[in-house]
């Protein structure tokens, strides 16, 4: 379970009939405790003219920390911290109850070098299917998706060569291989599975890439014949996805991605998953011209109607201090707009754009309009994206 994710539900916890206690009246102006039964104190905050103003604090039976939000005439704004055993994992900050920044640089940073020294199982399969889980790993846990409990399968990574080695004597990328010469009928067999639950990718000149090479490559999802969907990405951050696998044959790859072992839970609490990500994006996953997309919770927004929504993306010049300010920026030119609702992972809901001539600097607010909640009531959805 990711941090982000168990942020969402330590505080459905907190705020659940304040751990079954009965709720007394707080005060119009001053500060407000709440207890456990045990006598200690549930939740600490503080209020102004009726509404949550200063610093909130909830805490567990034991008098441990659980979580620490700022509040201004009623709206999170600040710091909001989750803690795990008296130690802070992820901190996150609001605006006037706009959530700019699901996770700090800080977290990111502490993911990264984690998923570095996470010692692996490589099932015997080598370094170079390691450096690709490490690769993939460091994208979910920036795109705040399920990574810790991401594993290799030998047995995939050995349909994987074969749908590759398929691939490299057809000389092109097929996901529906058949009666491909030189492959035995078992090996045929076991091509085809990969190559149709499984990621391609061919390297340019027929070269063989690392494979964390290629995992850029799907995340990037580049090309006329991916701009639509970006499937190869989307699989990649699927929260289905639990286990996989890599294969490499020549200048050929596959990427097992039909999995549906991942961890599911707390996905209530999240309305969407985008690229580049909702709050810090690292430059080392923001090739040029990239790409941009944004899948939809559909428990949240019915799905999306192609020519009905729009997108704006909106430059922020200093510092973000106000979001409705921050709507009257001008937004870019997009060059690129679809609407995908194909089966792609665990949700469908995609909005695949693409600003015209843009550098990855700086901070943006995306705006997606044109949408239907799940009660089929006119909606939006807004995030914000810095690059770093």
């Amino acid at each position: 379970m990711s941090n982000m994710h168990s942020f969402f539900l330590t505080l459905s916890l907190a705020a659940s009939a304040l751990f079954a206690q009965e709720v007394a009246t707080p005060p119009s102006d001053g500060p407000f405790v709440q207890q456990h039964a045990n006598g200690k104190p549930s939740v600490k905050e503080n209020y102004k003219a009726g509404k949550l103003d200063g610093l909130r604090q909830t805490f567990d039976e034991k008098g441990g920390i659980l979580t620490s939000e700022t509040y201004r005439a009623g709206l999170k704004n600040g710091a909001a911290t989750l803690y795990k055993d008296a130690k802070a994992v992820t901190q996150q900050t609001w605006l006037d109850g706009f959530l700019a920044y699901p996770q700090s640089k800080a977290n990111i940073k502490a993911s990264f070098s984690a998923i570095k020294s996470l010692k692996i199982n490589d099932q015997g399969l080598g370094g170079d299917q390691v450096s690709a889980l490490r690769r993939l790993m460091m994208a979910r846990s920036l795109a705040m998706v399920p990574w810790q409990t991401l594993t290799l399968d030998k047995d995939w990574a050995r349909k994987c060569h074969l749908g590759a080695h398929s691939n490299e004597i057809l000389g092109h990328l097929e996901h529906y291989p058949k009666n491909v010469p030189g492959l035995s009928e078992a090996d045929m067999k076991d091509a085809a599975e990969a190559c149709g639950t499984s990621n391609l990718h061919m390297n340019s000149g027929g070269k063989c890439y690392p494979l964390a090479q290629c995992v850029d490559g799907w995340l990037e999802d580049d090309g006329d014949n991916n701009k639509e969907r970006v499937g190869h990405r989307r699989w990649c951050l699927s929260q289905t996805l639990g286990a996989t696998a890599f294969g490499v044959s020549g200048g050929y790859s596959a990427m097992w991605c039909f999995d549906k072992s991942g961890d599911l839970q707390n996905y209530a609490a999240t309305d969407a998953i985008s690229w580049p990500v909702h709050g810090y994006h690292s430059k080392d996953f923001t090739p040029p011209d990239l790409l941009w997309h944004v899948t939809l919770n559909p428990d949240k927004f019915k799905a999306p109607v192609d020519g009905k929504v729009k997108v704006n993306i909106r430059p922020i010049s200093g510092t973000l201090s106000n979001i409705e300010r921050a709507m009257k920026t001008s937004p870019l030119e997009l060059d690129w707009l679809h609407v995908d609702n194909s089966g792609i992972g665990m949700w469908r809901n995609a909005i695949v754009f693409r600003p015209k001539k843009f550098s990855p600097k700086g901070t943006c607010l995306v705006e997606v309009t044109g949408l239907l909640d799940s009660a089929g009531k006119d909606s939006s959805y807004k995030y914000l994206v810095e690059f770093f």
